[in-house]
């Protein structure tokens, strides 16, 4: 939509006196040529329902309302920003929504409803530039969602692109066989499609911080819901390989949020040990009579090497891993462990 002529976001940041927090972890994005393509990233919001995770001043806003969404949703912790968003908001009210609200903490499922967008199929997109310091729980939140299709994804799978400090966004796309590669590599990997977006250097933030941002796009990969506790539905995985290709989990079913979380944990615990020394901490292998023998026989069980480190594992692989570990049944860990 074309908007009315609007002072410029400096201009309402000197106006209303609001400079970006440090304890809030608030760098802005100014230049409509970012914001701009921070839309673009995800190819357009026209006719989409899209939410704007930290709208701070109202830059990215601008540039979201520019491209004709159906609905756009804005969530703003920050009481200073509001009358900044206000002011976009004046010029597009029957599509702007302002949310005062933490993002770790909204209902994501009343807000679509109360937006009229609690439709099957509804074609959601989720943008936004995180304050770094909120970044890494943000991304573990969509991700649970995604894995039980609740929140912002219950109605379909909506795609996001989200600014993180670059060496997170770094650790997200990292494939297997890299330093980079971690707990959050795997968890974004196993349930969605990772992809970098674009490089921000630091010095396009106002204030500069010390480090670049980069945005990320991250595409569910379609599944079937999966509610906590239940047991795993049979749906093909994709996955990216050491190649960079995309595998699928060799025996079809989906491993639950909460599975998948306790066993990386473990797994990357210690970095420098190799893995069956890690996964000997989870609770069915650490009250065996003979933990370490439990766990490599666990993992020789999936056709992998013990002395195999966390990094070197793909997403397949974790998969295979973690499914072998939620069908030992504890009171038989250590009978089976005696018998080793």
């Amino acid at each position: 939509m074309k908007l009315p002529p609007l002072p410029a976001v400096a201009e309402l940041l000197r106006a209303y006196h609001v400079r970006a927090l440090k304890d809030l972890s608030q760098n802005f994005l100014l230049d409509t040529q970012i914001t701009d393509k921070f839309v673009r990233s995800v190819g357009g919001v026209k006719n989409k329902v899209v939410i704007e995770v930290g709208g701070g001043p109202g830059s990215l806003t601008r540039s979201i309302l520019k491209d004709e969404p159906q609905k756009l949703l804005v969530i703003e912790k920050d009481t200073r920003m509001l009358p900044l968003l206000n002011t976009v908001q004046d010029a597009a009210p029957d599509v702007m929504q302002i949310i005062h609200g933490d993002a770790l903490a909204v209902d994501y499922e009343q807000l679509l409803a109360s937006a009229g967008a609690a439709e099957p199929d509804t074609d959601v997109v989720v943008l936004g530039n995180l304050p770094f310091n909120v970044a890494t729980p943000l991304i573990f939140k969509y991700l649970q969602m995604m894995s039980q299709s609740t929140g912002v994804f219950k109605y379909g799978p909506a795609t996001m692109a989200l600014c993180f400090q670059r060496e997170v966004a770094q650790r997200l796309i990292a494939p297997p066989n890299t330093k980079a590669r971690g707990r959050i590599s795997v968890m974004a990997q196993y349930y969605a499609r990772v992809r970098p977006g674009f490089v921000l250097p630091s010095h396009v933030f106002t204030p500069k911080p010390k480090v670049d941002g980069e945005v990320v796009v991250i595409q569910p990969i379609q599944r079937n819901s999966i509610k906590g506790g239940d047991e795993p539905n049979t749906h093909a995985r994709h996955c990216v390989n050491d190649d960079g290709s995309q595998s699928s989990n060799g025996n079809g079913s989906l491993v639950p949020f909460a599975d998948l979380e306790a066993l990386l944990k473990a797994g990357f615990h210690s970095r420098r040990k190799v893995l069956h020394h890690n996964i000997v901490r989870l609770p069915k292998l650490a009250s065996a009579r003979r933990p370490v023998e439990m766990a490599k026989a666990l993992i020789e069980t999936c056709g992998l090497s013990p002395n195999k480190r966390a990094e070197n594992l793909t997403c397949d692989q974790w998969a295979q891993l973690a499914l072998a570990y939620a069908s030992l049944e504890p009171e038989a860990t250590a009978s089976t462990s005696s018998a080793t």
